[in-house]
């Protein structure tokens, strides 16, 4: 599938969030979860707020609180999955303000660790191949 690279790491490729429509995702393989969203983007999808106590963890940078929830499907193009680990709170909600993009979603490792993925920056494709996550 396409990506971009924004900026001097930022790769953003197009995915989907319960199968809800195609948008922005920033792809990035630093954190624990399959999924972390924007309050915005997870009121869009879930209307609710997620009934999941809040925790507290730490980021490169600050101490956060965030919420847990269920994904029931995630893609990047044409490879989905099901079953993640979302979280809300983790995601700088400004992010793409600054990019200059509407960007809601970050897709990590929950969702990354399930293929063997390749990233061809000559011909700015990302290829996936069933894995052993």
């Amino acid at each position: 599938m396409p990506f971009h690279t924004v900026g001097d790491h930022y790769t953003i490729a197009i995915g989907s969030l319960e199968r809800g429509p195609a948008e922005p995702v920033f792809v990035d393989s630093g954190g624990t979860f399959g999924v972390a969203v924007t309050l915005r983007r997870y009121r869009k999808a879930y209307g609710k707020p997620p009934s999941a106590k809040p925790e507290r963890g730490h980021s490169a940078v600050a101490s956060i609180r965030f919420q847990r929830f269920p994904v029931s499907a995630f893609s990047l193009g044409a490879v989905e999955c099901h079953e993640l680990d979302g979280v809300l709170g983790v995601f700088d909600e400004h992010l793409g303000e600054r990019l200059g993009l509407a960007l809601h979603l970050l897709a990590s490792h929950d969702f990354l660790s399930r293929f063997d993925v390749t990233y061809d920056y000559s011909s700015s494709q990302l290829w996936f191949a069933s894995g052993s996550g």
